[in-house]
């Protein structure tokens, strides 16, 4: 029976390296919602300011910030929907690479275990030999009286 060793360190290795990718993932959406979160934020400042202001080209300057927000907004949103999709993507890559470095541990387990019963029952059977012979021995001499 073939040690699995390298081949389960290799797993492990891209089972890590499909992690890495996924918290890149998470964490570049992580931003997005930050910056959108940010946007929503500037947002209403901007309304409280246009609101306060008694000049009316606050009110126009307003409309156009508030038109290349939403834009801006869509954008972050599009983006956020297409890094949701690569997440869910990566998120199945690391649950496939999780399950076949499972499938090899869980061989290795089963192998591993079959040599320790194989070598258990060996020991016993080379115990039991040892112990025959001794009794033969003693039957085989006289009785001392």
């Amino acid at each position: 029976m073939a040690d699995l060793t390298g081949i389960i360190r290799l797993r492990r290795f891209q089972l890590d390296e499909k992690r890495q990718v996924l918290a890149g993932w998470h964490r570049f959406a992580d931003e997005l919602r930050a910056d959108r979160a940010r946007l929503e934020q500037s947002i209403a400042e901007e309304q409280l300011l246009a609101r306060e202001s008694p000049d009316p080209n606050t009110t126009l300057s307003f409309g156009a910030f508030v038109r290349a927000a939403l834009d801006r907004r869509k954008r972050i949103d599009e983006s956020l929907a297409k890094i949701e999709a690569q997440i869910e993507a990566a998120t199945e890559e690391v649950r496939e690479a999780f399950a076949d470095l499972k499938r090899f541990e869980q061989t290795q387990a089963e192998r591993r275990a079959r040599e320790n019963l194989k070598r258990a029952r060996a020991e016993t059977a080379q115990l039991d030999e040892i112990g025959l012979e001794g009794y033969r021995r003693r039957s085989d001499q006289p009785a001392h009286r």
